[in-house]
């Protein structure tokens, strides 16, 4: 069809050209017309290119997609322009694609703000469901990806079914991007043992990303990010590739349930999934797959740097910024709820981040038993093998082990459920300021019930004793907590305890580090109780 024949109705914005139109004045049929913008020419060679490039691209991926109902059908009509002069010579600038009354799935929560209404539970679920199977379709059927799943880029048909349209593959929104995918990171698939440094045998692929550090790059001359990585991955990796997608899903099925719009979320820098008041009718199990989704790579467990360790303060500057931020309050509400709600109090505690002494390039700190030395990184697998991660610290490429424990047991970060309560964590100490300041730790065998140790630095060793001393008495620091629900489980505890009415119960917080300096700060820094 000549372009010259279509009656514009309205525009629609986006990329290029997209309008509700008529295949002519006298028809009532109304399609979208999505193609290049000639204006753009005007304006910009290279970006008049890139945006037919663009529309081809699309024409030709939809058109190559195996047919699903939930995806948007290749277009039967192309629209084209002829050249001035040469009426024998079209060139193809878009395509008719159906108009869609209901609009898009971001119309529909955006409809519902002015009465606060809530969208039906029964519709949300057909919708999460219609995303997933879409997406699902594209990855493992067509072996192909969206790259842009939001709100804006599902529509609805007649019958209230979404369609995922949008398949130009070049550009995301930052808002439902996955943060791995943000062209910042490289990465690659790896051989990782069942310990920190296991034989071959226990071995399993897993998906390894480190921060690019090198010059500016760009493949994307319109759009973000500006280096687009999932082209690659598909070739490459397709585990990453899905996992990116999973993301995205996770975050545009959070947007939903939580009725929260895109205009609400284009500007933010960051996006802190949260679940309001208004979302009662949501059961919790709905909510765990969400967040779960949101996490699938995106708080990676990083490999061990001695940067992480060495760039951890002296135990007495630590204190101030902990008492500078507030931490105690935080840890009482927040942090102390987070442990409660997802049931790991058990397992892992919150630790003052500190260092006791500088290691070289090579070393990293393991306790075995109750002392902990430098060992070398280089060592072989049969010298490292039982050595596994005990403190963390969050960073902003993800979770960096800084002390490791020998024969202890291997604590699994990256997997469920634990990603949902280090996702929450996470968010609360970026919130509070407070993630250069506490990490976690695994508790191991320690307990609520057993008395408190000593642990004192000298030289290059840090070593715990029996602790014999009131916890109160003395010049003390306190450096690890652990929690616990129920007040009368321990007479060791590091400040008050908190009951209140049986609906706002606040967690009881134990010490079970203390930490006393004492002596010329480079030779005994510090005594401390864990």
């Amino acid at each position: 069809m000549d372009y010259s024949r279509l009656a514009q109705i309205r525009h629609l914005g986006g990329r290029g050209r997209t309008a509700v139109v008529r295949s002519s004045p006298s028809s009532k049929a109304l399609y979208v017309f999505k193609g290049v913008d000639f204006g753009a020419f005007l304006e910009s060679r290279v970006d008049f290119q890139h945006q037919r490039d663009v529309c081809y691209h699309e024409i030709r991926t939809i058109s190559s997609l195996p047919k699903h109902p939930n995806i948007i059908p290749p277009p039967n009509t192309l629209v084209t322009v002829r050249k001035i002069g040469d009426d024998q010579q079209a060139f193809i600038c878009g395509a008719l694609y159906p108009f869609m009354e209901h609009g898009t799935l971001d119309d529909q929560i955006q409809n519902t703000k002015a009465t606060e209404a809530r969208l039906p539970l029964i519709n949300k679920a057909a919708w999460c469901f219609q995303m997933a199977s879409a997406i699902a379709h594209a990855h493992f059927m067509a072996h192909t990806f969206h790259m842009d799943i939001k709100p804006a880029n599902f529509v609805l048909n007649f019958r209230k079914d979404l369609i995922l349209i949008d398949w130009e593959q070049s550009g995301a929104a930052l808002y439902t991007l996955a943060p791995e995918a943000d062209g910042s990171w490289d990465v690659k698939e790896a051989r990782i043992g069942s310990s920190c440094h296991g034989g071959a045998d226990s071995a399993e692929q897993k998906l390894v990303y480190e921060k690019y550090c090198g010059p500016d790059r760009e493949n994307l001359a319109w759009g973000r990010p500006k280096w687009n990585v999932f082209p690659r991955w598909r070739d490459l990796y397709p585990r990453a590739l899905e996992a990116a997608e999973v993301f995205s899903l996770g975050r545009t099925m959070w947007m939903l349930l939580e009725q929260v719009t895109q205009s609400e979320l284009e500007d933010l820098s960051e996006v802190v999934i949260s679940w309001s008041d208004m979302v009662k009718d949501i059961p919790e199990d709905w909510k765990g797959i969400t967040v779960r989704a949101q996490v699938a790579m995106a708080l990676h467990v990083l490999p061990y740097a001695v940067e992480h360790y060495n760039s951890l303060p002296e135990l007495r500057v630590a204190k101030d910024q902990f008492e500078s931020a507030r931490g105690s309050e935080i840890l009482f509400t927040e942090i102390g709820k987070a442990f409660m709600k997802h049931h790991v109090e058990n397992t892992l505690g919150v630790v003052l981040l500190h260092n006791h002494f500088l290691l070289e390039h090579h070393e990293m700190l393991v306790n075995v038993d109750s002392v902990a030395v430098p060992w070398d990184t280089t060592s072989g697998a049969t010298e490292l093998a039982g050595v596994n991660a005990s403190a963390w610290r969050f960073t902003g490429q993800g979770l960096a082990p800084y002390e490791f424990a020998h024969a202890a047991v291997e604590v699994s970060l990256d997997r469920h459920p634990m990603q949902s309560f280090l996702l929450e964590l996470g968010a609360i100490l970026k919130k509070r300021n407070l993630a250069n300041i506490l990490g976690i730790c695994f508790l191991g065998e320690k307990s609520v019930d057993r008395p408190p140790t000593m642990e004192f630095t000298s030289g290059r060793a840090n070593i715990t004793l029996p602790f014999d001393i009131a916890p109160h008495d003395g010049n003390f620091i306190d450096a690890m907590w652990q929690f616990s629900s129920d007040p009368l489980g321990s007479s060791v505890r590091a400040g008050p305890m908190s009951q209140g009415p049986e609906d706002d119960k606040r967690p009881t917080v134990f010490g079970q580090c203390k930490n006393r300096c004492k002596g010329k700060p480079h030779e005994s820094r510090h005594t401390s109780n864990t």
